[in-house]
């Protein structure tokens, strides 16, 4: 991992940012307070917002990729500020993979997820002419 991704990331599933009392960031996407809802399900991912902030991120990673959905990369401002117009390889497609085999249930962990993570990543790299949509 590159010194640039780790400055984005830190691998924190239980970051809790509070900028006002309206506007949080939760976990290790931190999501913000408009996609969940404090001690219930609700917001933007139907999801509690608590429920971003342990080691399970299948729930984390759904909510993410809604988000990349609706609003690309653009909704992290770390990435406008530090990762936009950098050489980066092929994020998009990863993130759809890495989504897909995160919601099969066959990593449950962050740390499962940064180990699968990396064996998928080599996949994909090796059958990079692959319809991801078919994966």
């Amino acid at each position: 991992m590159s010194d640039r991704t780790r400055k984005c990331c830190h691998r924190n599933t239980s970051a809790h940012v509070v900028k006002t009392p309206r506007k949080q960031y939760y976990g290790l996407f931190q999501i913000g307070s408009e996609w969940c809802k404090e001690g219930k399900k609700g917001g933007k991912c139907d999801i509690a917002c608590e429920s971003l902030l342990d080691d399970d991120i299948r729930d984390d990673c759904a909510c993410a990729y809604k988000i990349f959905e609706d609003e690309g990369f653009k909704y992290w401002t770390k990435w406008e500020s530090r990762c936009k117009g950098e050489r980066l390889p092929d994020i998009e497609n990863k993130i759809i993979i890495h989504f897909k085999f995160q919601m099969s249930g066959l990593a449950t962990s962050s740390q499962g997820f940064a180990r699968t993570n990396e064996k998928n990543i080599k996949k994909t790299e090796k059958a990079s002419d692959t319809d991801v949509t078919t994966l």
